[in-house]
């Protein structure tokens, strides 16, 4: 397990690196890190091909979570995904609302956003995530179905 004040400094400091030192960003970062705790369990990475077969083979369980601002998931996403953007200050509250037990499927553009994504997740005890690492844009390149419906 890693040790909590590492693993607290080290979110920070990336953090702080991918968004700056405004006043807004610190404030996002202080509200994320309130929730965030060393993980216990470590997220999978997999392909979008990977992803679909989860998405085709799951049950009522899965959770897919589009961490894209509103627009970007406006303009389609993967079947049965929710939006719940990265960037809002109240991210760690949304994530709330979601079963941590339950698998969840995490992506994002490129894989940037969503692996900060997923180290909150697994700081606040999510123990079941998959992480599509190389995003939306791995995604439509392997021309896998798009939904363009809200969720």
């Amino acid at each position: 397990m890693v040790e909590e004040k590492n693993f607290l400094s080290s979110v920070r400091a990336w953090l702080l690196s991918c968004y700056g030192k405004s006043p807004v960003c610190v404030a996002t970062l202080m509200g994320i890190l309130a929730f965030v705790q060393p993980p216990k369990v470590c997220a999978k990475d997999i392909t979008p091909n990977e992803a679909a077969s989860v998405i085709k083979n799951a049950d009522d369980k899965l959770c897919v979570v589009d961490v894209r601002t509103p627009k970007e998931y406006g303009e389609g996403h993967l079947p049965s995904a929710i939006n719940l953007n990265v960037l809002a200050p109240n991210f760690p509250q949304m994530l709330q609302t979601l079963d941590k037990s339950a698998p969840t499927l995490v992506y994002c553009r490129s894989g940037r956003r969503s692996k900060l994504a997923v180290t909150i997740m697994e700081g606040m005890g999510f123990s079941h995530i998959l992480h599509m690492k190389d995003g939306w844009i791995a995604w439509e390149k392997s021309q896998l179905p798009i939904d363009h419906n809200s969720h």
